[in-house]
């Protein structure tokens, strides 16, 4: 893994915890030796301050950092020197497939957007193919994404709408909670009573919604 930010940990997290894989198989690149400290001691993985030692060494690489940090990272790419091209798997938001791929030619690329949920296991997770990445190459990034929720596969140019729909979508959802909380409020209701129905309403509305036979709103 590259990038240990709060998206990076959430899957680091998960990952350990579902068993997907085991702390001896993760190394993570993290150019902050605070983060990487506190990385360590929570997960008992092995990170390290250099990129290089990541994309030479691993079969498969999540890369997690910040989309303004690509173009930093993508000069680590193109200076390593790899045994076999592994698997890289983005989730930067707004770098398309082209420009992934380019950083790494001949490599197999999976792009996903996951969603804020993911840092509590209840995400959606949307991903599409690069062009060298087969079947068991979208197989085992969909089981990596399955550990912090449900993931669905797409092609790429549905990628904006996935982003706006359950990337954006939980701050909308948000609001929503708010604005019901606040209408209970203005009805007489304590602040504390008030969310606390407005949040389950909503949970409990999308746990129905999800009842097979459900009658959903057209």
């Amino acid at each position: 893994m590259i990038g240990g930010g709060v998206m990076g940990e959430a899957l680091l997290s998960r990952l350990l915890s579902q068993g997907v894989y085991a702390p001896d198989d993760i190394l993570l690149g993290e150019p902050s030796p605070e983060r990487r400290q506190v990385l360590s001691e929570q997960h008992s993985i092995q990170t390290t301050g250099n990129n290089l030692d990541v994309i030479e060494t691993s079969q498969v690489i999540l890369l997690a950092v910040k989309p303004q940090s690509f173009d930093v990272v993508a000069k680590d790419f193109k200076s390593a020197r790899c045994a076999a091209p592994p698997l890289l798997v983005s989730i930067l938001a707004g770098v398309p497939l082209a420009k992934l791929e380019a950083a790494v030619p001949g490599w197999p690329v999976v792009r996903a957007m996951p969603n804020t949920p993911a840092t509590v296991g209840a995400g959606m997770s949307a991903i599409a193919l690069g062009s060298r990445a087969m079947s068991d190459h979208g197989a085992l990034a969909c089981k990596i994404f399955s550990a912090v929720g449900e993931v669905v596969q797409v092609p790429e140019v549905m990628m904006d709408a996935v982003t706006g729909l359950s990337g954006s979508g939980p701050g909308y959802v948000a609001i929503v909670i708010e604005a019901l909380a606040d209408g209970g409020v203005a009805s007489g209701l304590p602040r504390d009573i008030a969310h606390q129905l407005a949040l389950q309403t909503v949970l409990g509305t999308a746990q129905l919604l999800q009842k097979p036979g459900c009658i959903r709103p057209s």
